[in-house]
């Protein structure tokens, strides 16, 4: 009876759980596709038949990134659900929430205090909102509950009782086959958060640390299942390294740091994250990417202060406990990939995010947690009454501003509006909120954005180019020019700049530099059908009747065809010169 009362209790705490996460989330249910949704989902084209699934896992460029198990749940959706966002917000939703519930599990095992705090705490911080409401970050919920799951599992085989020379003792022997396979499930599991994203590298590490701590450390079998782990982790990790660099582009003049700058980097990124995690405020999308001066001593005493509070909690740990140790640690061991030591594109804008922290969170909550519940057991009366009240209210306003968070995701256009009121001079926000209203058939406002977002970072090629094209439309051509030709000043293989620059030559009347334009685009892009008929046409309009035919069956062979009209007029000028056409 005890025990049927205790499985009713566990249900109800992990159905607050997940109904809380649920209500938290409303406001991001319905919301729709934002920033590179496209790449992954919308004009991802694995998606849009059977057999994308298969260039999901064996094409290294067939995705963004190779995170086949995530993407192989877009193809899933995308398949039954084509562009409803619901039901991908929903899923995002519910796994975030069903990874709540694993880690009140496997806080319970370690016999960590306010172990259903600490999950509560990561169902409900606003600063994994990023992660939940972002479809694209599938990757972090569907990782983080197979990485949980696998920590789970392996916990469990771990607290077999052993002997005292650490081999299986007849207790353990007596296992079920079922319960001897746990390592092997664990390592399956593990894959399945590799195959979804490969930050969860550092778990073999994190059980490591976790495995110490509770003394569970003792056979050689941990040594191979953790190596191997391990092994797995790196080789996953050194691959996705390689496709963020050469695939997306993590390469150049923006991640070119010393070791020493990085470390200055690390040092103020792991004292962010620990900071929002303790005061949420002015959470943003993008953050402010600050300047790494190593001759600044407010930014070098940022790694050395880490390093003093780990070295402190280290030699502390007698009278504190370990707990607390081994909390900042989980925290830096799966913070690290995320912290400035390995390229990531977006680093181009900013050093931190809020999804770069989803897992690297679990164990400075749960060391809120547990202090939280520490102080309230030494408290009586008044005190006690207190302390619950404030146990309680915590999770409450943080699912309040994680639903007050999650509005901004309902599209585009009020996460970029959002992130440029938390951070007006980024310019990522500004540029990508122009194209927003853009598309939507402004100019005023995205000429302006433009701009902004220029005086932010001159060198914005794209920037340079969509404020060109959106001048060229008004009629106003000299400015275009200008920013085309900065544009090209910067990025002088830019074959879509060429071109358009070259259409505005020629509104202008300078036919013999807009005829140069076309050439160079051409150059860089010869499968560029349109420039081949603006070439046709200029060479008409100049009397070479040859060359311009040699450019209209050219841009025909690109599925290009020329108007009618204009092929007629040159046949007839060819035929007219006694060539034949």
């Amino acid at each position: 009876m005890p025990e049927r009362s205790d499985r009713r209790r566990a249900t109800m705490a992990a159905g607050v759980l997940i109904g809380a996460t649920l209500v938290a989330y409303l406001p991001a249910m319905n919301g729709g596709f934002v920033w590179d949704d496209d790449f992954h989902v919308t004009a991802n084209p694995s998606l849009r038949d059977a057999h994308g699934l298969l260039d999901i896992w064996t094409d290294l460029r067939a995705t963004p990134q190779y995170y086949p198990l995530t993407h192989t749940t877009f193809w899933l959706q995308y398949r039954l659900w084509g562009e409803w966002t619901l039901p991908y917000h929903l899923l995002n939703v519910l796994l975030h929430a069903c990874s709540a519930v694993v880690l009140w599990r496997i806080l319970l095992a370690l016999r960590v205090p306010g172990a259903w705090l600490g999950a509560a705490l990561f169902a409900l911080h606003p600063v994994h909102v990023e992660s939940v409401a972002w479809i694209t970050e599938r990757k972090n919920v569907l990782s983080g509950l197979f990485y949980l799951g696998a920590a789970a599992v392996y916990l469990r085989w771990a607290s077999v009782p052993r002997d005292a020379v650490g081999s299986r003792s007849p207790h353990a022997a007596s296992r079920s086959p079922g319960e001897r396979a746990l390592p092997w499930i664990a390592m399956a599991l593990f894959a399945c958060a590799l195959l979804s994203k490969t930050v969860t590298a550092s778990l073999p590490l994190a059980l490591g640390l976790v495995l110490g701590w509770k003394r569970l450390y003792s056979r050689i079998v941990d040594t191979t299942v953790l190596g191997a782990m391990l092994l797995a982790g790196a080789v996953m990790g050194k691959l996705t390294s390689l496709l963020e660099q050469y695939q997306i582009g993590a390469v150049g003049e923006p991640w070119s740091f010393t070791i020493v700058e990085r470390a200055l980097i690390a040092g103020r990124a792991w004292w962010f994250y620990l900071g929002k995690l303790v005061w949420p405020a002015k959470l943003a999308f993008v953050y402010p990417r600050w300047e790494v001066d190593v001759t600044a001593p407010a930014q070098i005493a940022f790694p050395l202060a880490a390093v003093v509070v780990l070295l402190a909690t280290f030699r502390l740990r007698e009278r504190l406990g370990a707990g607390p140790w081994v909390a900042l640690m989980l925290f830096t061991v799966s913070a690290a990939p995320a912290l400035g030591f390995f390229d990531v594109y977006p680093q181009r804008y900013s050093f931190v995010a809020d999804h770069f922290q989803y897992l690297a969170s679990i164990g400075p909550l749960a060391l809120l947690a547990a202090s939280a519940a520490w102080l309230r057991g030494r408290v009586a009366g008044a005190g006690r009454a207190l302390s619950t009240a404030i146990v309680v209210a915590v999770p409450v306003a943080l699912g309040g501003l994680t639903l007050f968070q999650a509005a901004a995701y309902r599209d585009s256009e009020s996460l970029w509006r959002h992130s440029l009121a938390r951070n007006p001079h980024g310019p990522m926000a500004s540029f990508n909120l122009a194209v927003v209203l853009q598309g939507k058939g402004g100019s005023e406002e995205p000429a302006a954005l433009y701009r902004r977002a220029l005086e932010d970072e001159p060198e914005l090629v794209d920037a340079h180019v969509n404020l060109a094209n959106l001048l060229a439309s008004q009629g106003r051509l000299d400015s275009a020019i200008e920013h085309y030709r900065e544009a090209l000043s910067i990025h002088p293989a830019l074959a879509t700049a060429h071109y358009n620059l070259a259409l505005a030559l020629e509104g202008r009347g300078e036919r013999d530099a807009a005829l140069r334009h076309y050439r160079h685009a051409l150059a860089i892009r010869p499968d560029f059908a349109e420039a081949h008929n603006n070439l046709a046409i200029m060479l008409y309009e100049t009397g070479r009747y040859p060359e311009a035919w040699a450019s209209v069956l050219r841009s025909r062979e690109l599925g290009f065809e020329p108007h009618a009209d204009f092929v007629r007029a040159l046949r007839l000028k060819i035929e007219g010169s006694g060539k034949e056409p």
